[in-house]
């Protein structure tokens, strides 16, 4: 309804463009199959990504891809899958991939995140901060 739609607007300009996140949900691992279904689904995902930068290119604009960070370390399996769809990403013209907040460990301080994927607003604000500086020195 209109009213609900009014409050997220107003919570979006309140808060720099996010809405807070003040729940507080356990935080677990995904399950097993969770990266290993990310990647069957890579070859569209990956077409998506191309025809993405196509549209970009042909209206001047870059498209920029940033890799959220996780409350969580990866194990060496689901990081690999992860890397395998940043490092395709990477050979693609006209897209910037920031992918160094997958494995910065000071997102992992439980604090920051209100479920799996969703930081808390201090999470947020320390998360927009150091973006601004990746994107800051993109070339």
């Amino acid at each position: 309804n209109m009213d609900s739609a009014v409050k997220i607007y107003t919570a979006s300009l309140d808060n720099n463009g996010y809405i807070p996140f003040y729940n507080k949900i356990e935080i677990e691992y995904p399950p097993e199959n969770y990266f290993e279904e990310a990647l069957l689904e890579k070859g569209n995902f990956i077409d998506w990504v191309k025809e993405i930068s196509w549209i970009g290119k042909n209206n001047n604009y870059r498209f920029f891809i940033a890799i959220l960070p996780l409350p969580f370390e990866l194990d060496k399996k689901d990081m690999e899958a992860i890397q395998d769809i940043v490092f395709e990403m990477k050979k693609i013209d006209n897209v910037k991939v920031v992918d160094e907040f997958i494995e910065d460990k000071s997102f992992h301080d439980q604090m920051l995140w209100s479920d799996n994927v969703h930081m808390n607003p201090a999470g947020s604000t320390l998360f927009s901060k150091r973006l601004a500086i990746s994107i800051k020195s993109i070339k």
